[in-house]
């Protein structure tokens, strides 16, 4: 199966957009919030950095399960791919009831344990938000499942439509709830609620009328149209045998992939966490450089998460039809994809790293700081965050989701953030220590994920 130059731009594409939307509604609800006060503003951002790390386990947890369902797609066998959509919704709810008792009995608890320097005032402010937030969970996991689910079809367009409109309606919701009605902080969780709400039963309503197109024997495959200059081999498009499967072995095998996944970005995302404490004993001007090229990095990565997602439904696709020579040329394809669009984007953003450091209006040491950040980001980033962050999509989409796990686990605790400590404070580097360990980080990722698909390439049968 090996996808056409023009089916992987209409591929990209909506990914691309996606995530533009994720970055540019989160900077809206930053702008509404701020014009609430600053104690309001304090409680929002305490509850969202826990959501962040929720988010991340939620998302995590449906990709991994997501690769079974390629896994089908990619061997034509739909009634596989039903029995998969229904498991993966059924684990989930699962996975969500645990994570939102947890939340709840232990609420206060993680507020004074992960912010323990926060005034009393702030924390009670931030408790009714916390609840509201909390009970928007199912509906996060649900959008999330929904999203995982038409990716894992080849389909990102129906995902970037919903995306689309839940965000207008956060961002329209907000206004309303905070201008009009007064409602303060509980307005944004309250708009926040309706928004995903919305987002999960339209994800739910468009996959029953996905699969009762399928029904009717419609080949979704065919999408996946060659290029003459492509068709190196020839395309089976009939669908598979369709050996019945019981929902215990599918269980297991989604846990297999979804469990550690989620795992591995979940302590990811606490390894972060625990960077930003560093950075916090560093003073205004490494918080305030740090903030702004956070900002920044975000933009330049951005099409690397739309190539992470191609490159684990492709691949995925592709080793459910057995086609590991068709496998091949894709990851070339979305690899070079995702390095060109990096050179195209970051290049810039060096050049003019003055220029994008006015805009926060930041003078003296910290606007050198932050410009000094931003070019040994945009350098770094072009060449190693490909391999060390999207690539290791390929591994997982061929179910080595244990030695991806244990590779950005290490990497990060001993990296990442020993790494970071020694370079920060023994050897005084301050916060361009904490960028340069995470460039460190990401060249052992690559080296270790690389030599892994080479070593399971000679390893598989079928080369």
């Amino acid at each position: 199966m090996v996808a056409s130059n023009t089916y992987l731009a209409k591929f990209f594409l909506p990914l691309i957009v996606e995530q533009f939307l994720s970055i540019m509604t989160g900077i809206a609800d930053t702008f509404i919030a701020s014009s609430l006060g600053q104690d309001e503003v304090s409680s929002i951002s305490l509850v969202d950095q826990i959501f962040v790390l929720i988010n991340i386990l939620l998302l995590s947890f449906a990709n991994g399960s997501a690769i079974l369902l390629s896994h089908s797609f990619g061997a034509k066998d739909f009634l596989q791919c039903k029995k998969i959509t229904r498991r993966m919704g059924f684990l989930t709810s699962i996975y969500t009831i645990f994570l939102v008792a947890i939340l709840f009995v232990f609420r206060n608890f993680l507020l004074d344990f992960l912010f323990p320097s926060v005034t009393s005032e702030i924390k009670e402010l931030s408790k009714p938000y916390f609840l509201l937030m909390i009970a928007s969970i199912p509906f996060v996991a649900l959008f999330n499942c929904v999203s995982a689910i038409f990716k894992g079809l080849g389909d990102t367009k129906s995902s970037m439509w919903i995306a689309l409109i839940m965000n207008i309606l956060n961002i329209l919701g907000n206004f309303i709830f905070t201008k009009i009605f007064d409602f303060g902080i509980n307005g944004i969780a309250w708009s926040t609620f309706a928004s995903r709400f919305f987002a999960g039963l339209a994800g739910v309503i468009l996959i029953l009328i996905k699969f009762q197109k399928t029904s009717s024997n419609k080949n979704d495959n065919q999408i996946l149209a060659q290029n003459s200059a492509e068709q190196i081999r020839p395309q089976n498009l009939v669908p598979a045998k369709q050996i019945p499967v019981p929902a215990k072995q599918i269980d297991k095998q989604i846990i297999s992939l979804a469990l550690p996944t989620s795992i591995e970005n979940g302590l990811y995302q606490l390894g972060k966490l625990l960077v930003i404490t560093f950075i916090a004993k560093m003073g205004r001007e490494a918080i305030a450089s740090n903030a702004a090229c956070n900002v920044i990095s975000l933009i330049g990565v951005l099409t690397g998460f739309a190539g992470s997602t191609a490159l684990q439904t492709l691949t995925a696709m592709s080793y459910g039809e057995k086609d590991f020579f068709g496998m091949k040329i894709n990851i070339k394809k979305c690899m070079l994809f995702i390095y060109a669009s990096f050179a195209l984007i970051n290049i810039p953003i060096f050049i003019f790293a003055e220029q994008i450091t006015n805009l926060f209006h930041y003078e003296g040491e910290t606007a050198r700081l932050t410009i000094l950040l931003v070019r040994y980001h945009a350098t770094f980033c072009t060449f190693f965050w490909p391999t060390a962050s999207a690539f290791p999509s390929v591994l997982r989409s061929l179910g080595d989701v244990k030695f991806t796990l244990a590779v950005s686990t290490v990497s990060m605790w001993a990296i990442r953030i020993g790494l970071c400590y020694i370079l920060s404070f023994s050897a005084s580097l301050g916060v361009l220590g904490v960028w340069i360990s995470m460039s460190i980080e990401w060249v052992v990722k690559s080296i270790a994920f690389v030599t892994r698909f080479f070593f399971l390439q000679k390893k598989s049968p079928t080369k």
